[in-house]
C-alpha cells in the first residue's frame, strides 16, 4: 500500500468514524447491542466465552468468569465470577453463600489459599504466623471444611 492508498484509507476510516459518533444515543445503543450479540454468537459457535463492552469487542475473557449467558429479559451475566480482584480480598465475604471466593481459591491454587488462610501475617509479640482464617473464625465464616461438589472427570482420572 503506497502511503497516498494509506493516507485515503485513514481519512474513509475518520468519516465514518465521526458520522458514527453523530448518530442519536439510542440508535448506538440498538446497534452495541446488535454488533455485542454477533460478538456473542460467533464466539459460542467456536466454543469460547467472550466479553463484550459497551464501546465494542474486546476479547476472550478468562475462565474465571465462566460463560457468558442472558437472563430472560436479555441482560448478559457471567456464569462463573462476577467481579475479580485481589485474590484475597475477604470484603463482603460473610454475605456469600458456599462455595465461597476462599474455597473458589482453594481449588484453583492451594498453596495459595494456605498461604492467605494459615500464613500471610505475622503476630509482632509472638512471632504467631496467622492468616485470613482467624478473621473468618472469629465473623463466623465457614472456611477449613471442604464444601460437597459434584464430582468431575478430572477427578475421576486422578
Amino acid at each position: 500500500m503506497s502511503t497516498e492508498e494509506w493516507r485515503q484509507k485513514k481519512i474513509r476510516q475518520r468519516g465514518r468514524f465521526t458520522v458514527l459518533q453523530r448518530l442519536d444515543y439510542p440508535v448506538k445503543l440498538r446497534r452495541q447491542r446488535n454488533r455485542a450479540w454477533e460478538f456473542y454468537e460467533e464466539m459460542l459457535s467456536r466454543d469460547r466465552s467472550a466479553h463484550v463492552s459497551v464501546g465494542g469487542l474486546d476479547s476472550i475473557i478468562p475462565e474465571i468468569y465462566g460463560k457468558i449467558e442472558k437472563t430472560d429479559n436479555g441482560e448478559l451475566y457471567t456464569t462463573g465470577a462476577q467481579r475479580t480482584g485481589c485474590s484475597m480480598c475477604g470484603f463482603g465475604i460473610h454475605l456469600e453463600e458456599r462455595p465461597h471466593r476462599f474455597d473458589k481459591l482453594r481449588e484453583r491454587n492451594e498453596k495459595e489459599w494456605e498461604f492467605w488462610m494459615y500464613r500471610c501475617c505475622t503476630d509482632p509479640e509472638t512471632e504467631e504466623k496467622f492468616g485470613w482464617g482467624r478473621v473468618l473464625d472469629y465473623i463466623g465464616v465457614e472456611w477449613e471444611d471442604v464444601p460437597p461438589r459434584q464430582m468431575t472427570l478430572k477427578d475421576y482420572m486422578k
